[in-house]
């Protein structure tokens, strides 16, 4: 690996926005598009990475699932030993984050890409583990639930690999009062 790769990539390891644009692409119907950064997205991504808690209001069709799960994918590869989870409204969009964050990761370059081991689709909670020992859950709402109540019954009985680092909520706009009130 060249001088100019290892300063690259610490740069990247420090900035999202800077990775995220020199890094990932977007599948559509006629190939690969890079992924650009809008400024609300830059500042999604500050205000993650900056706060405790964060709240996103944004328009329809802001491309937040897609920036969402990007973010993830810096966090994890620059972060040893994270549990990042994903929590969507259904199964079918807690897999196809799984698959957006697949494809993303297709898309980096071969220096900067760990290896990867799937977990088993047919589980509750879509898993994508790297070899830098961080994880990616994705998962609806009763598999959230399901693993949170899980996590609060071991009370102080949690291994390190158990703890949550970085949760999304993603469109928790449209859930209903009683959606969360279950939880």
């Amino acid at each position: 690996m060249r001088f100019d790769d290892i300063e690259k990539i610490v740069e990247w390891g420090q900035d999202p926005t800077k990775f995220l644009e020199d890094c990932v692409s977007l599948k559509i119907v006629d190939g690969d598009v890079p992924l650009v950064v809008t400024p609300y997205q830059k500042r999604m991504f500050d205000a993650i990475t900056n706060n405790q808690f964060t709240a996103c209001k944004l328009f329809r069709q802001a491309g937040k699932t897609s920036a969402a799960v990007a973010y993830c994918l810096w966090y994890l590869i620059f972060h040893r030993n994270v549990n990042v989870v994903f929590v969507n409204r259904s199964r079918m969009e807690a897999v196809n984050a799984v698959r957006c964050l697949d494809r993303m990761y297709e898309s980096l370059p071969g220096m900067i890409r760990p290896r990867v081991r799937m977990a088993d689709p047919g589980m509750t909670s879509l898993k994508m583990r790297f070899e830098n020992g961080s994880t990616f859950h994705s998962t609806d709402m009763r598999g959230f639930e399901t693993y949170f109540r899980m996590f609060g019954e071991l009370n102080g009985l949690i291994s390190y690999h158990d703890r949550i680092d970085l949760i999304i909520l993603d469109d928790f706009a449209n859930f209903s009062e009683n959606d969360v009130e279950d939880l």
